[in-house]
């Protein structure tokens, strides 16, 4: 897990290379949470949307955005793997 101000060490020739870790924001891992809490697509669920004070467009364009995110990738697998197999099924019964 990703603690903030954490840094990742790693070893290449004989010294140590030191960059800050990628973190996903505490914004952003509501969302997530958020997501995979309601993994159904329904009007009660674009009601929450809207009571976080954000638009259903806004909500789906954010969460494309993060399921993109290797970090996220990573702390989610199973979140990312459910939206890409549900945008796929959509794009086919176009």
């Amino acid at each position: 897990m990703h603690e903030t101000g954490a840094e990742i060490k790693s070893w290449s020739l004989d010294y140590v290379v030191t960059y800050p870790a990628e973190m996903i924001t505490t914004r952003a891992r509501a969302l997530l949470d958020f997501e995979t809490a309601n993994p159904e697509r329904n009007v009660s669920k674009l009601e929450k949307i809207r009571g976080l004070g954000l638009t259903p467009d806004g909500y789906e364009a954010r969460l494309e955005q993060l399921v993109a995110d290797v970090d996220v990738m990573a702390e989610y697998p199973e979140l990312v793997y459910r939206y890409w197999n549900q945008r796929r099924g959509q794009e086919s019964r176009r």
